[in-house]
């Protein structure tokens, strides 16, 4: 019964340090804002079944309030691949049973893709975790019943026919509207074009 069982975090966990803030930064994000509002964690050296998680930041995927699995993220540039997430069998949830900041929605939803695009967009942005999402991710948001709804992946091909086909389906239960970058995918924006966006489409 996955109600009783906990998600089984990575030992000796950490704050961010000054290397994490470089690396958020770098990427323009406000470190102790991100790290705060969404409760990030660092791994730095570890040993046994933790080692795959080491050197990365340790995002909690957050759901009903329980940390219901988490994403490890690369900042160092050179551990492969850049998104690890916790094994099924530790988790709460699997990671496409779940949709990153699901919590936040109210009446206006932003479906993006990874982790770094809900940080640029805030409140009301949820990810999918990647290109592929699942009947369980759609079925979680259609259930938060919003009244609409924007879909905004990554510029590139195959992201822009997943973020399409989405859309085709959210547009059968809410107003659905895909919206389209010129470049790069939503954690590349500027902070002002994102708040911009928002402003845009209601969210703000």
């Amino acid at each position: 019964n996955s109600s009783r069982r906990k998600t089984v975090m990575p030992k000796n966990i950490e704050n961010l340090s000054e290397i994490h803030y470089q690396y958020l930064e770098g990427r323009g994000f406000d470190p102790v804002k991100i790290e705060r509002k969404y409760q990030l964690k660092a791994l730095g050296r570890a040993s046994g079944e933790d080692r795959k998680f080491q050197y990365r930041i340790i995002i909690p995927i957050v759901m009903g309030g329980f940390v219901v699995n988490f994403v490890a993220r690369d900042f160092t540039g050179r551990r492969s691949p850049k998104y690890i997430n916790q094994e099924n069998e530790k988790s709460i949830l699997p990671t496409k049973d779940c949709l990153y900041n699901i919590d936040t929605v109210r009446d206006i939803a932003l479906v993006v893709e990874g982790v770094t695009d809900v940080w640029r967009m805030g409140d009301g942005a949820v990810a999918t975790l990647g290109i592929e999402y699942s009947i369980k991710q759609i079925n979680l948001l259609i259930k938060k019943k919003p009244k609409k709804c924007y879909v905004m992946f990554d510029s590139e091909e195959r992201a822009q026919e997943q973020a399409n086909k989405i859309s085709n389906i959210l547009s059968g239960f809410m107003k659905t509207i895909m919206l389209e970058l010129d470049s790069g995918d939503p954690g590349d924006l500027s902070q002002e074009e994102a708040n911009r966006i928002r402003r845009e489409i209601g969210l703000d």
